[in-house]
């Protein structure tokens, strides 16, 4: 397992596409150091699926690279990945790309039900 250096720099190289074990095409991203040219480990992407099973958006995790015990597993983008696990980016000034779509979820309310006019005895 690849342990990221605070003092190196790291790039997404191109991505990989590779069959899943359960017979699905993934994505996945080795994490290159800029100095060696080395891979260091890789990030996989992962489709996030709605509730009618089509994609709505995506996370990156790795198993190969380091990560703190107790530190998050999922992330928006492999650059992000990155940043979290110590190292930093080839170019500071490359925007960290989010992979996650915003899913405006909307939510319908019932009608407020007005409360049953009292009936009034006739004196």
């Amino acid at each position: 397992m690849a342990t990221l250096n605070e003092n190196c720099k790291y790039r997404v190289g191109d991505v990989i596409e590779y069959g899943s074990i359960y017979g699905y095409q993934k994505n996945k991203f080795p994490v290159i150091d800029d100095a060696s040219g080395s891979t260091v480990g890789h990030v996989k992407e992962e489709l996030i699926l709605g509730e009618d099973g089509e994609p709505v958006g995506r996370t990156y995790y790795t198993r190969d690279i380091y990560k703190k015990s107790g530190q998050k597993r999922f992330y928006s983008s492999p650059e992000a990945l990155i940043l979290a696990c110590g190292g930093k980016l080839a170019n500071p000034k490359m925007k960290v790309r989010s992979g996650v779509k915003a899913v405006k979820k909307t939510t319908r309310l019932a009608a407020a039900k007005k409360p049953a006019a009292k009936k009034r005895r006739a004196a």
